[in-house]
């Protein structure tokens, strides 16, 4: 682990330009592990909880895993719909602004998660992410609304299903930066260019272990230094310059771990 000392500009920013950012949704675009939320509506919160830091610290969101997070929380249409909004309610600091000027720098940005489709898409337009840039797990439900089933085909259900994906995007976007929580993001690791895992929302180890950066504050300002060559960090002006100064400063106060 490099001492935060002797960390240079050069050791924080690429040294080729970045095309697409991917993010996971639960407790890295928000802080809400949405299927817990959902656990504890329904009267199940302490055994989907266990499920939960289970896979997402230690084995990765097994098949069986999220076949019994979802059969026991049996989520209806409505309540996924009212998460979407509570979501956005607990959105993580900075990530509305770090959207808004990567997209601006021409930076394609995408959400990737195994959380159920209706609710991710609907935050992921709030965030101004278009509703083709998302991947997550439909679901089906009766014509009242009641949990059918969930679509077991769908990659970010898979265990290493979100390599696949990033396969899928690189087919149009070469060089990726990927930024999650889980151990279903880290996955990815070998397919691009920079992991920076996110532990504002929950400190994991074995991802912080094994990140390239882990962002340990809460703020996602950090993302915009690490995901931008020194020259497009210099260039910034307005808004972007304002969250790199952010970043930086978090950066500098040792709210980032380098491995």
């Amino acid at each position: 682990m490099l001492d935060y000392c002797t960390m240079t500009t050069h050791s924080i920013h690429v040294t080729e330009p970045i095309n697409a950012f991917v993010f996971d949704c639960d407790c890295t675009l928000s802080f809400l592990e949405g299927i817990e939320v959902l656990a504890t509506e329904n009267g199940v919160g302490e055994r989907v909880g266990e499920l939960t830091r289970y896979a997402m610290s230690e084995v990765g969101l097994l098949p069986d895993i999220y076949q019994e997070r979802l059969a026991l929380v049996r989520p209806s249409r409505s309540q996924t719909i009212k998460l979407a909004q509570q979501y956005y309610a607990s959105r993580v600091p900075e990530i509305v602004s770090l959207i808004s000027v990567l997209q601006a720098l021409g930076k394609a940005v995408y959400v990737v998660s195994a959380g159920i489709n209706p609710a991710v898409k609907l935050f992921a337009g709030m965030l101004d992410v278009p509703a083709d840039n998302v991947f997550a797990v439909d679901v089906t439900f009766t014509e009242a609304g009641d949990y059918v089933g969930f679509d077991a085909s769908a990659y970010p259900s898979q265990l290493a299903g979100k390599r696949k994906v990033a396969d899928l995007i690189k087919l149009k976007h070469q060089r990726l930066v990927w930024i999650g929580d889980g151990m279903n993001d880290l996955v990815v690791k070998p397919d691009v260019e920079r992991f920076i895992g996110y532990g504002g929302a929950e400190y994991r180890h074995k991802i912080a272990e094994n990140s390239d950066f882990y962002i340990t504050c809460k703020s996602m300002s950090p993302a915009l230094a690490l995901g931008l060559t020194a020259q497009e960090a210099t260039a910034l002006d307005g808004e972007a310059r304002d969250l790199l100064q952010i970043g930086m400063s978090l950066i500098e106060a040792q709210s980032l771990e380098v491995r």
